[in-house]
């Protein structure tokens, strides 16, 4: 005789079961290969030419990081200074502040001359 304790686990198990196979079952009514094709496709991504850059940097990274855990070695003191950290930090906050300024400053220059336009086609149809 099984006692309830096996009964209940084979009771959950089928429910799992039948969840996963109903899941399934949702994904291939609702997403169609072409709309994965479309989710996953190539041509027109940004994910191509961003891998150019990311793939051999992070492949330098890791060898890098293998060898000097091979050798023994560690970064000089002045590498982690607190200073060349703050400094750096202090120029990428200027520059991000600067560049989030100037495109600001385009922004309202493009609505400002739309506002003009838009007066100008007015007053020409009036």
């Amino acid at each position: 005789m099984l006692d309830e304790e096996a009964i209940g686990k084979s009771a959950r198990c089928l429910c799992l079961r039948a969840r996963w196979a109903s899941f399934k079952e949702f994904l291939w009514e609702n997403f169609s290969q072409p709309e994965l094709a479309l989710i996953f496709r190539l041509r027109g991504s940004v994910i191509p030419k961003a891998m150019i850059f990311a793939v051999p940097s992070g492949i330098l990274a890791g060898v890098l990081h293998w060898f000097m855990a091979l050798t023994g070695n560690q970064l000089s003191t002045v590498a982690q200074g607190s200073q060349i950290w703050s400094s750096f930090n202090f120029v990428l906050g200027v520059l991000i502040v600067f560049r989030t300024n100037q495109a600001y400053a385009r922004y309202w220059e493009g609505a400002t001359l739309l506002q003009q336009v838009r007066g100008e086609w007015f007053n020409a149809t009036s």
